[in-house]
């Protein structure tokens, strides 16, 4: 006989029943995870993120609209870079801090698609030159940016509710 056989012979169907309901038991009572645990850091710098982004466009697109010397200055690129660089470095941390934290790829691809959406941003301002950012870009840069960073926030929020994992 094989010992396959004389195995399965020696225990029974009885006690191959219970070693599979043995082993069910033991895997249920593990908890599997297949993401990160909730980030408060990361939820607070993606808000903080959003209003300071929010607040530029609106800023720009007022600036868009207005013919005063003071809006016209505003308006391109040049006198907005500080702004750009401030937002590549807030996305720098929240990028470095996330791919810190096992199993957090899906918020690592959140920010890249954000960093994504920044640099498009940034390459329409300097495309736009003295005009700055219209109404017209405003709008929909307003709508993408504010969903991509709504998804962040949202998801850690699940997370934070155990509802992610």
């Amino acid at each position: 006989m094989s010992p396959r056989r004389t195995l399965h012979t020696n225990l029974g169907p009885m006690a191959i029943g219970r070693v599979i309901l043995a082993a069910l038991l033991v895997l249920a009572g593990c908890q599997v995870q297949f993401i990160s645990d909730y980030d408060e850091q990361t939820d607070h710098a993606a808000t903080a993120l959003q209003q300071k982004i929010e607040d530029f466009l609106l800023r720009m697109q007022a600036a868009s609209e207005s013919d005063l010397p003071e809006a016209r200055a505003l308006r391109p690129f040049e006198a907005n870079q500080d702004f750009y660089r401030e937002v590549e470095v807030d996305l720098s941390s929240m990028r470095l801090r996330a791919e810190a934290i096992p199993q957090n790829n899906l918020t690592i691809e959140q920010i890249g698609l954000l960093e994504q959406s920044m640099q498009s941003m940034r390459q329409l301002h300097i495309e736009a030159g003295d005009r700055g950012l219209r109404r017209v870009v405003v709008i929909p840069l307003r709508t993408g940016i504010n969903t991509q960073l709504g998804a962040i926030i949202k998801l850690e929020l699940a997370k934070k509710r155990g509802e992610a994992g």
